[in-house]
């Protein structure tokens, strides 16, 4: 499935897909702490019926992969076949790329 528009998210519902990218060396927190994050703003936004964000895991050819801390972790799918990423946006940063320039009066 690819998404090319901006705001319509997957499959042009309005939900904005996640996709977690695991390898073998991850530390389970880059893996834990984004479905967490994500899970709780689920609660905050969107509906029963469109959820805001779909989480998903890949890894390179969809195997299992482990932890730093040895913890098997098996991924919803494989890397190619994601659908095509958008760049989240970086705080401090313009949609293209540039840094925002400090509120006056405040160090950069």
């Amino acid at each position: 499935m690819r998404n090319d528009s901006c705001g319509a998210g997957v499959a042009g519902t309005g939900t904005q897909s996640v996709l977690v990218i695991l390898f073998d060396g991850v530390q389970p927190l880059d893996v834990a702490g984004p479905l967490d994050v994500f899970s709780v703003a689920a609660r905050f936004a969107g509906t029963a019926d469109v959820p805001p964000y779909v989480v998903r895991t890949a890894s390179l050819g969809g195997g299992a992969v482990r932890t730093a801390g040895g913890l098997r972790v098996v991924p919803d799918l494989d890397l190619a076949d994601a659908e095509e990423p958008r760049p989240a946006p970086r705080p401090g940063r313009t949609r293209r790329g540039r840094r925002r320039r400090p509120a006056r009066g405040l160090a950069s």
